[in-house]
């Protein structure tokens, strides 16, 4: 009891009504138990008209069960009637109480699970749009890796291409070169064939004047000696 009288004063400093409530109910149903009803029913009256002025739904339950049953012990039979009514009151109070709060956290967890659902839905769309855009990139980026791989394809061959050309054509001008110096050599050989054809030539008829001039005329020679010959 002492303990219970210590909790009430602590209580009664720091101003806690809920908590005296509470004390003096419990310290009342401890002097229930041990008989002492007039005492229980001291304390417990002081509960009730504690918890009804905070308002303490589950105080007034307690308390007003306690005074039931005391007031029955006391035969106080209209006291134990009006508080068992209280009591009842309360406890359905307390129950329809309850069952709002169940029904909230049934229609809060409803609404949490049905907005999760939806998220995750939104979310599992997020993904497909995602997954839809990575492929459309990467058949993009393949596209334009097999655009450029046939390019590079297309200027190699060109760039072969003309290689073969150019080297074709260096071949050829190189070829017309050599024919063009063997062309200029045989003219080079023609000329001076020419040149020495022409010198002999010269040199044939030269020699011919100086015969001529040298040796009497055939005519005379004929009228002279009919019977000779020139040998050349």
């Amino acid at each position: 009891m002492e303990y219970y009288n210590k909790s009430i004063k602590i209580k009664e400093e720091i101003g806690d009504k809920n908590g005296i409530s509470i004390s003096l109910n419990s310290f009342g149903y401890i002097y229930y138990l041990q008989g002492y009803y007039t005492k229980a029913l001291e304390k417990c009256t002081n509960a009730l008209s504690i918890a009804k002025e905070i308002g303490r739904v589950e105080a007034i339950r307690n308390s007003s069960k306690y005074l039931w049953e005391i007031n029955k012990k006391l035969g106080k039979n209209n006291q134990a009637l009006e508080m068992y009514e209280l009591y009842i009151e309360m406890r359905d109070s307390i129950l329809r109480i309850e069952n709002k709060e169940a029904m909230i956290q049934k229609e809060f967890k409803y609404e949490y699970e049905k907005q999760a659902i939806a998220d995750s839905i939104a979310h599992a769309d997020e993904i497909l749009i995602q997954q839809a855009e990575n492929l459309a990139k990467e058949e993009q980026l393949k596209s334009e890796k097999q655009r450029r791989t046939g390019l590079l394809v297309i200027v190699g061959l060109v760039l072969v291409s003309l290689g073969f050309v150019f080297v074709q054509l260096r071949k050829t001008r190189a070829q017309k070169v050599v024919i063009e110096g063997q062309h200029q050599k045989l003219n080079e050989t023609h000329d001076k064939l020419n040149e020495s054809h022409q010198e002999i030539t010269d040199s044939i008829n030269y020699a011919k004047r100086i015969q001529d001039a040298l040796m009497t005329s055939t005519v005379y020679m004929k009228d002279v000696i009919p019977e000779s010959f020139i040998f050349f």
